[in-house]
């Protein structure tokens, strides 16, 4: 088995697991149903777990029982609003991808954003439901 580091490539793995941290269930569904055809396309030949949590509360309870290889977080949850989020998270899940997802990208927030990628916090970060975010989270999952 591949060793799981952030940035390496999730589609050789045997079985990933996934949490989506989101209030917004629509969202997260979507998402989840991105993920899971993207991985059963046959780019893939691990088989995925893919786990949603709707507050940061029952998110970093979900990370304490399995550590997830890939990590969804919404910046504006119920219970826990900011880019303190992210850093909850990175906290509980070293060695976990972690893309963020936000409604909006305001210039201030996607200079954060952009400085976490660099300094390898993040992965990605992208407005919920935009074409380029989903494309980016294709390659992330080996899908492009």
């Amino acid at each position: 088995m591949p060793e799981r580091t952030p940035g390496s490539r999730l589609e050789s793995y045997e079985k990933i697991y996934i949490l989506i941290i989101e209030d917004q269930l629509d969202v997260a569904k979507r998402l989840s149903g991105l993920l899971e055809s993207g991985l059963d396309s046959g780019n893939a030949s691990c088989g995925v777990d893919i786990r949603i949590e709707r507050t940061m509360k029952q998110g970093l309870a979900a990370i304490s029982q399995v550590q997830p290889d890939l990590v969804f977080v919404d910046i504006g949850l119920p219970d826990s609003c900011g880019i303190h989020n992210l850093d909850r998270v990175r906290g509980q899940c070293t060695d976990s991808a972690i893309v963020v997802l936000a409604d909006r990208l305001t210039p201030i927030l996607r200079k954060e954003l952009s400085q976490r990628a660099i300094e390898g916090v993040i992965e990605t970060s992208g407005k919920k439901g935009s074409f380029d975010f989903s494309t980016r989270i294709g390659r992330l999952i080996g899908m492009g």
